[in-house]
């Protein structure tokens, strides 16, 4: 029996996608007994990579470090053969996809992916949410900064704008217009101020909310401070261009969000090149959609940034050295801690050797073992002192008892 309804939210980025993933993914069961599957992982990415017309260049797989075309043409093929059972076999009555990078597929990905989901629903949706251009431009340019890329700023290419007015009409001509829905990110326009009452009352289920299940996890995408701001971009001057698996988020994106001051802020010349990317797009939502985004122009220019360039620079190259040399002792620790833990095992293979022992001539490995622990360094016996001096003392009680 097909599923009734799947609803794919197609994001995109900086509307809130990562609040409605996290819920998901965090209260499949609460979900299951409101009427709603979600699928198994905590976003549905590769779903995309399956219907990209150039895998490689999907976001999905630029960001997972996915760069072998066969091996990735296998493993999608995989996916979906057991996303489409997964699917096929829940009887809940709508079924949720999710994933921002949807927004970015070409036309003819689109279709494939509609072939993909029309033949195990009745009825396929598509939802996303509208944010005005002054709010995205300022999270854009924050997530940017904190992944080591250009802001797009002080350029008219790669200007931090949401091309709404040419991604969604493909949605629209594939999905038709009666299936589309598009919501208003903004506190004021959203059910309860939250996404995720907000989504699951658009989509049907308004008995699902925060409430009902509250998620566990913190916020993950809160913007950075400008004073961390100047930072990321000095410290991104220094750095080689970036690497697979965003290794510059994973690097310094955790010290970044520690730094607290100021919010970023755009000039007025920014604001108003912003404004002037998106209009035709905002002239689309509000056309079609009845979505308008109302004094976009009124916000109030930021607090001027305190600091000298000079002390930025600086900031930059001492926290990189910081983060470099603790980047070496883990590794050191990693590397101790692998050593130790081949060594645990070795003296564990000499103890099992004292069991199976009947005569003090046989206890020889077990005097070395004490021989090994008393030679051993403070923090290595920290470390093993919980498995080995156990097994020590059993060992001794045993052979004691020959």
């Amino acid at each position: 029996m097909a599923t009734r309804t799947i609803v794919l939210h197609i994001g995109p980025h900086k509307t809130g996608s990562t609040a409605i993933q996290t819920f998901c993914d965090e209260n499949r069961s609460v979900l299951a007994s409101n009427g709603v599957h979600y699928p198994s992982g905590h976003w549905h990415g590769q779903l995309g990579s399956c219907v990209a017309d150039d895998p490689l260049g999907f976001v999905f797989n630029v960001h997972g470090n996915r760069t072998d075309r066969d091996r990735i043409a296998l493993e999608d093929s995989r996916y979906l053969e057991n996303l489409a059972r997964e699917i096929k076999s829940t009887h809940r009555e709508t079924v949720v996809l999710s994933y921002e990078g949807f927004f970015s597929l070409s036309a003819a990905a689109i279709e494939r992916l509609h072939e993909s989901i029309r033949g195990i629903s009745d009825r396929q949706i598509v939802a996303f949410y509208c944010r005005a251009p002054v709010s995205f431009a300022l999270s854009e340019v924050s997530q940017r900064l904190r992944m080591g890329l250009p802001s797009g700023l002080d350029g008219e290419e790669d200007l931090p704008v949401l091309a709404y007015q040419d991604k969604i009409p493909p949605f629209v001509d594939v999905f038709g217009r009666k299936n589309v829905l598009a919501r208003h990110f903004d506190q004021t326009h959203l059910k309860n101020a939250d996404v995720v009452d907000d989504f699951f009352s658009a989509i049907g289920h308004p008995q699902i909310n925060r409430q009902l299940a509250p998620s566990r996890s913190g916020s993950e995408n809160e913007s950075i401070s400008a004073e961390a701001a100047l930072l990321a971009i000095e410290i991104a001057k220094r750095s080689p261009p970036p690497m697979p698996g965003n290794r510059f988020f994973t690097r310094y994106n955790r010290f970044l969000s520690g730094i607290r001051g100021a919010r970023i802020s755009l000039t007025s010349d920014q604001r108003v090149r912003i404004l002037a990317a998106s209009d035709r797009h905002s002239e689309y939502l509000k056309r079609e959609f009845g979505i308008a985004f109302e004094g976009e122009g009124q916000i109030a220019d930021g607090e001027q940034n305190p600091f000298k360039a000079d002390f930025i620079e600086s900031m930059a190259v001492q926290l990189q050295d910081v983060l470099a040399e603790l980047e070496r002792e883990r590794a050191d620790r990693i590397g101790n801690e692998q050593w130790l833990g081949a060594r645990a095992r070795s003296l564990e293979e000499q103890l099992h050797a004292v069991y199976a022992s009947n005569s003090w001539s046989m206890t020889a490995p077990l005097r070395a073992l004490r021989r090994s622990l008393s030679m051993m360094s403070s923090g290595a016996v920290n470390i093993l002192v919980p498995l080995v001096r156990q097994a020590l003392s059993r060992a001794a009680r045993a052979t004691s008892r020959e």
